[in-house]
Parts: structure tokens; C-alpha cells; sequence
């Protein structure tokens, strides 16, 4: 009996010191944000854009950033 009285005791001290409420959400006051915000063309996922379309673009950007310092090694040592 005793033990259930300590056991009981020691719960009810435990609940009380943790803590129950939930963490605000830190919005900053912007209200919410659309997914895919954050990268700069949009996704068919998100927008309904085309595939072909996102795709098309998605291997430019890729290609582009790619080649972009062979083409200016290449231009450099041409300019010798």
C-alpha cells in the first residue's frame, strides 16, 4: 500500500514539473507560404506546369551552370 502511495506521489510530482503546452509556431507574421516558395521556377508538383516544360528548363539551369566554367576556361585561353 505504501508503495502505491510513493509510486502515485512521485507521478503526480513528475507531471507536474513537465511541461504540457505546445511550442508556438514562429511565423514571424508573414502568414503562410506556398509550397515550393523557396527555389526559382516552378515544379510541376506545386504549380501544374508541364513536364516536359519543367524538364526542358530544369536541364538548361543544370546544363548552363555546368558548362558555364569550361566556357570561360575556353575563352580565357583563346584570348592568349
Amino acid at each position: 500500500m505504501s508503495s502505491f502511495i510513493t509510486r502515485r506521489v512521485a507521478q503526480q510530482a513528475l507531471g507536474r514539473r513537465s511541461i504540457h503546452a505546445s511550442v508556438p509556431r514562429m511565423s514571424g507574421g508573414h502568414g503562410e507560404v506556398a509550397p515550393g516558395w523557396h527555389i526559382p521556377f516552378n515544379t510541376p508538383v506545386f504549380n501544374k506546369v508541364p513536364k516536359v516544360t519543367f524538364g526542358v528548363k530544369l536541364a538548361a539551369f543544370m546544363i548552363g551552370g555546368f558548362a558555364l566554367p569550361f566556357a570561360a576556361t575556353a575563352y580565357q585561353l583563346a584570348k592568349k
